[in-house]
């Protein structure tokens, strides 16, 4: 997988939200829970999320085991990054 494909991956607002809100939980999440950790809402945002869910799959950033959704490794060490990243981004561009 190229560098620029996981860059675009994470270049969307949902996607972001989505790692970050496992990476927080720290443990495995079920769809709504999953959903809802996300900030979306189940009655409206389930297509959107389904959709930028399985990209994530896809690039291996997150798996899907049962029932539940969990970070991969690889997954961990991006969350990691765009932790640093905001952090940086604050501080230089604030």
């Amino acid at each position: 997988m190229e560098v620029v494909q996981v860059l675009q991956s994470l270049g969307n607002s949902v996607r972001k939200a989505t790692i970050m809100s496992l990476a927080t939980a720290r443990c495995p999440l079920r769809f709504s829970e999953f959903m809802q950790a996300s900030g979306l809402n189940p009655n409206f945002d389930t297509g959107h999320f389904n959709y930028h869910l399985s990209e994530l799959v896809k690039r291996n950033i997150i798996s899907k085991v049962g029932g539940e959704y969990r970070l991969t490794q690889f997954g961990f060490k991006v969350a990691k990054i765009l932790e640093s990243l905001e952090r940086e981004c604050s501080f230089l561009l604030s």
